[in-house]
């Protein structure tokens, strides 16, 4: 997944700099190449495909054990491969267990593994992501007073710090930092980007108002890049169980491209009638963002599939704060159930003292 993101990432930075290269190219040339280039970038993804191998869970799902077996052996060894052959199928007797009905209305089932709460954190990451707030490259133009062909420039260098903070954001922060305080870092770093831009385009008559904004906008792109933008897909794809994970990940993006709709559509005639104002809504919905995130978003970094579903088992959920785990991927099961009178919602600040580690 991470490796996904780096990759929409760097094609993110090639539009950029296509666009740069070929701005002054009225011809033909100025889109064939353009759209010839994406084409050529599906080549090799087309001939890897042929050597990737199917998901080891989804094969034993569908009763292809042994095949599910051999791919696990062929990436981790035969000892991992057979220790991890029965959590799964545990784990997928389980969710079984759990599911009531076929469809996406099983995805709402709220059973022992709560399917309805795991959906809907799902669908709210990805929400969130395309409420952090807006990239207007015109503020180039109209806040700083560069020229169009300059403007282009200096996005293709803010295509080029973009890749580099998703790079950061996918192999270190999430890993080290964990998913959740990622979130709680990029809505606070998206909310004072927001102000910034709100502060300077309310500015932009004066020379530093317009360097407000520009910084506004690079700090947005840079912070949501290393943030929002690689925990939404990993963390609903983490966070779902086996059993409902393709529907509730159809939600969840199709729920995030409703959103990314809107705000498209509502942006232009927002800019144009309240100006700087649109820029602090966005602030203030970053706001609000850090207590239901903190409150309510277990954390799932270096946890297994299996031991995510832990976290959910018994119809409960257990907010996990720390990003450490045991050697095989688990919680232990006593720091579970110390926690288990204090309610619904248990906080499972134990494991962070533990002795397992």
């Amino acid at each position: 997944m991470s490796l996904e993101l780096v990759f929409a990432a760097t094609g993110l930075m090639t539009a950029f700099w296509c666009a740069y290269g070929f701005a002054k190219h009225t011809d033909a040339i100025g889109w064939r190449i353009p759209v010839a280039l994406q084409g050529l970038l599906l080549i090799p993804a087309l001939v890897s495909l042929q050597f990737t191998p199917e998901s080891p869970r989804w094969l034993m799902e569908k009763g292809r054990v042994e095949e599910g077996r051999r791919v696990l052996e062929r990436l981790h060894g035969s000892a991992y491969a057979a220790a991890a052959t029965l959590e799964i199928q545990e784990a997928i007797a389980m969710e079984h267990a759990a599911q009531a009905g076929k469809g996406y209305s099983a995805c709402f089932s709220n059973n022992d593994q709560c399917f309805r709460y795991r959906t809907l954190l799902a669908v709210g990451v990805n929400v969130a992501q395309q409420a952090t707030g807006i990239i207007d490259g015109n503020i180039l133009i109209e806040s700083v007073g560069l020229a169009p062909d300059r403007a282009t420039l200096v996005l293709g260098g803010l295509g080029i710090a973009g890749l580099g903070f998703t790079i950061f954001g996918c192999f270190y922060l999430m890993e080290h930092a964990g998913r959740v305080r990622t979130m709680l870092i990029g809505a606070f770093g998206c909310m004072v980007s927001q102000i910034l831009l709100a502060a300077g385009v309310a500015n932009q008559s004066v020379k530093a108002g317009g360097y407000v904004a520009a910084t506004g906008l690079y700090l947005f792109l840079c912070i949501f890049s290393a943030t929002h933008l690689p925990t939404a897909f990993v963390y609903s794809a983490e966070v779902t169980p086996l059993a409902i994970r393709t529907r509730a990940a159809t939600l969840g993006v199709a729920v995030q491209y409703l959103v990314n709709f809107a705000v498209v559509m509502v942006t232009p005639t927002a800019i144009a009638n309240i100006g700087w104002k649109y820029y602090m809504t966005f602030a203030i919905i970053n706001g609000a963002m850090l207590p239901l995130i903190f409150w309510f978003c277990p954390e799932t970094a270096g946890l297994s599939l299996e031991g995510i579903d832990e976290l959910f088992a018994g119809g409960r959920v257990h907010v996990r704060r720390t990003v450490k785990v045991d050697g095989s991927g688990r919680l232990p099961v006593a720091s579970l159930e110390a926690n288990k009178p204090q309610g619904s919602f248990e906080h499972v600040e134990k494991i962070e003292t533990a002795d397992h580690y």
